[in-house]
């Protein structure tokens, strides 16, 4: 089981973080407000698996970075540089200043035209996947 918890804003971060601090650490600490001096403190000085500002679950979107957890959150592999990279665990900090979410048109409600976006967007997958299956036979 992930270990998870809210804390709400209290306008003192340091009890924030001292609360966070003392349970297990989280698969993902979210953040929302600006990216300022007191961001930073709170990446610095808190333990989780990646760091979320101004967005749910945006830690998963880019391919290229790490995402998993520390400590009960979990781990990844153990040999090799994998091995090495998972003791040593790079953690992702992501963050918008958009007026909106790009995760929050991933989840309901949909409106009409998020629909006919979706299936224009699956119809041309489809088409491009079957294309390359035909070249490749």
């Amino acid at each position: 089981m992930l270990p998870n918890g809210a804390i709400a804003s209290t306008g003192c971060c340091r009890w924030c973080w001292t609360t966070l601090n003392r349970r297990p650490s989280p698969l993902i600490a979210y953040w929302y407000g600006p990216d300022h001096a007191e961001f930073r403190r709170f990446v610095r000085g808190t333990r989780s698996g990646g760091v979320a500002r101004n967005d749910f679950a945006a830690q998963m979107i880019p391919s290229a970075a790490p995402f998993g957890g520390v400590g009960r959150s979990g781990t990844g592999a153990y040999h090799g540089k994998a091995g090495f990279d998972a003791f040593s665990h790079h953690r992702t900090v992501v963050g918008t200043d958009l007026p909106f979410t790009i995760t929050g048109r991933a989840a309901p409600p949909f409106t009409p035209s998020m629909r006919a976006t979706t299936a224009l967007g699956l119809r041309l997958a489809r088409n491009r996947t079957r294309r390359r299956l035909r070249r490749s036979r």
